[in-house]
Order: structure tokens, then sequence, then C-alpha cells
């Protein structure tokens, strides 16, 4: 088995590189343009957040629909994700491990788990292509759908490189 064969090994990658880039553009805010903490943070994060999207959408996932839906599903992603994590870092300080690393790590996890899932089946999903009025599933597998609309009917084939919509009116 290839090394970074799974999705689940280069979403990992994506992420630590993703942290790296994210603290580097914040340590250069403040170091070398002298922005606030506050600054700093939102320009690390945006940069941060555009590089995972575009490597986990090219390298991670092999996406290759529109970016501006993707962009707009995978930050709908991440901020459900986000607010997982807080719910678990809220409910897991008030139990035992309060003032505990362990709190940290378990909204850590909640995050990459419903990011990864999240990014994988709705973000860039591969097995869903809308298009007008037709849909197709599992691509792969060369899935044909009739969809009929306004006395028409409609076929899309796919063969392995190209989508091909046949119209044919439909009589009596």
């Amino acid at each position: 088995m290839k090394p970074f064969h799974h999705s689940s090994v280069r979403y990992v990658l994506v992420g630590l590189s993703n942290t790296a880039v994210g603290f580097a553009v914040i340590w250069l805010a403040l170091r070398c343009f002298g922005l606030s903490n506050v600054a700093a943070n939102m320009a690390g994060y945006t940069v941060a957040f555009l590089w995972s999207f575009s490597l986990n959408r090219k390298w991670t996932f092999h996406h290759t629909g529109a970016i501006g839906s993707g962009l707009f599903r995978y930050l709908l992603v991440c901020l459900v994700a986000y607010a997982a994590n807080l719910l678990v870092v809220i409910l897991l300080e008030h139990g035992p491990s309060k003032g505990s690393l362990l709190v940290q790590i378990g909204g850590m996890l909640t995050y990459t788990a419903l990011a990864y899932f999240g990014a994988r089946y709705f973000a860039f999903s591969k097995n869903r292509v809308t298009s007008g009025r037709m849909e197709i599933l599992n691509a792969r597998q060369h899935w044909i759908r009739p969809v009929r609309h306004g006395g028409n009917e409609a076929r899309v084939d796919l063969d392995s490189s190209r989508l091909v919509v046949s119209r044919r009116s439909r009589s009596g």
C-alpha cells in the first residue's frame, strides 16, 4: 500500500502543514508587520484556512467541482466542526478534567474527525454531481438515470472521460 493512498493520511498531513503555515503567518504579522495579536491571529487563520481548502481540494480529495461552492461548503464544515469542538471543550471543562490539556485534546479530536468526514462526504464529495435538473450518482460506476421534464427525456451517460447528454422527445 502506498503511504499516502488513503485520504485520511493526506488530511492529517495537510492539517500539520496548515498549522505550520498559520503559525508562520501569525509570527510574521506580529514580528515583521507589527500587527496586534487579534489582527495577526485573523491573518494567520485566514491564510491557513485557504491553504487547507486548496490542498484538501486538490490533493486530499481530488475534487474537480466548482471552487466557489466547494469553498462555501468547506467553510460550513469547518464552522460546524469548530462549534462541536467548543461544545466538547465546554462539557469536559465542567468535568474532572478541568484545567487539563485533555479537554483541548478532546475538542481537537472532535474537530478533526468531523471536519474530515464533512470535507470528504459534503464539501468535496465525489458521489454526487448536480447539474441543473440532472443528478448523477456514483459516477465511477457509470450509473445512468433518465430525467423527464416537460415531455422530454434526457439520459446522462457517463463514460470514463466525459459527460454525454442526449435528449429525445417522448411520443405518445
